[in-house]
């Protein structure tokens, strides 16, 4: 990861007509929890918890628009098969992976690596952690607060405010 991939990352995420965040199997609860965050700073971002249901929405992205796709391993079918119908479409595909050579990773036009906490992709499958990359997404999220200023952190207002009447003593 470099200041200078990071920087175009934020601009992507940032910049997106449309914002559909896809991430299936055992980084599934990162996406869902990566959109959420975005959306409670003002950045509207889509989650289908389907993995079908997320390739049918990538596919009708286009021209403007942005997927952001999460897979520890890069290696996911369904994540894969979600990038590429992004791509198809026009969208700008993003990746957070943890191997650079992954086919997540390679059909990205911006990818960020997180290391895994083990040496090997075999390691990563029988030892599986995703706090790096959950670390990784509440870090990119405070990045984008900074760089929306007010707008911003009036939206994290705005939902704070909903949740705090949400809960009972």
């Amino acid at each position: 990861m470099t200041a200078d991939s990071l920087e175009r990352f934020i601009a992507e995420v940032d910049a997106a007509g449309r914002l559909l965040v896809a991430a299936n199997g055992l980084s599934m609860p990162v996406g869902i929890d990566l959109a959420m965050r975005l959306t409670s700073a003002g950045r509207p971002a889509e989650y289908v918890i389907d993995a079908l249901g997320q390739q049918i929405t990538a596919k009708q992205l286009g021209v403007g628009a942005t997927c952001l796709v999460i897979s520890g391993s890069g290696a996911n079918r369904a994540s894969i098969e979600v990038a590429d119908a992004a791509r198809e479409s026009g969208a700008t595909v993003l990746a957070i992976t943890s191997f650079p050579r992954s086919p997540v990773a390679e059909s990205a036009d911006v990818t960020l690596v997180v290391a895994p906490v083990d040496d090997t992709f075999r390691d990563e499958l029988l030892h599986t952690s995703r706090a790096g990359l959950m670390l990784v997404t509440e870090a990119l999220v405070g990045l984008l607060v900074t760089r929306r200023g007010t707008a911003a952190t009036a939206a994290q207002a705005a939902t704070l405010s909903v949740l705090s009447r949400s809960l009972s003593e």
